[in-house]
Parts: C-alpha cells; sequence; structure tokens
C-alpha cells in the first residue's frame, strides 16, 4: 500500500509521528516536510505505515478487534495494537 497524498500524510504524521507527540511510535519524524521518510526512515516504516493505512482507511470496522487496533493508533499504542490483532485473530466470529 502506498501512503500518497497530502491528507494521507497528514493523517500519518498527526497518528504516528511528530504531530502525534511525545510517546508517539515515530515522535521525531515530521511526515509531512519531509515524505520521503518512509522511504528512508526505519525499515518496518513502510509496513507499518501501510498497516495504518489500511485499518485506518480501507478495513474500518466499529466493532471488535480491528477496533481496538485503530483506536491503539489515537492513544500512541498502535504497535501494541497491531501485536494484539495478530496474536489474538482477525475476527471474531
Amino acid at each position: 500500500i502506498q501512503t500518497t497524498g497530502r491528507c494521507n500524510f497528514g493523517k500519518l504524521n498527526k497518528n504516528l509521528g511528530v504531530g502525534a507527540g511525545e510517546g508517539a511510535l515515530y515522535s521525531d519524524i515530521n511526515f509531512c516536510e519531509n515524505p520521503q521518510a518512509l522511504c528512508e526512515g526505519p525499515s518496518e516504516l513502510k509496513w507499518i505505515a501501510g498497516m495504518f493505512f489500511w485499518t485506518s482507511e480501507v478495513e474500518t470496522y466499529s466493532v471488535g478487534p480491528l477496533l481496538a487496533l485503530i483506536q491503539g493508533v489515537s492513544s500512541f499504542k498502535w504497535k501494541q495494537g497491531v501485536n494484539e490483532f495478530i496474536d489474538n485473530g482477525c475476527m471474531e466470529d
């Protein structure tokens, strides 16, 4: 999944980058000023940015474990939310 456009970079910055404040996963990266950071930053950043886009724009749910994952983004616990989502399964039956 490719992150493109000012809006998507802004959302990424607000939730995972410098815009999210201290304690954010990538609080030292300003994705709005330096969108190339996706390619030049830590190796896992491309995957994490793709997962962020997927969970916030493509596969959005109002219930279940994916909702917890998305809520984890806004509470700076996104990486933990991804781990729990993977460990506990994708969807509850």
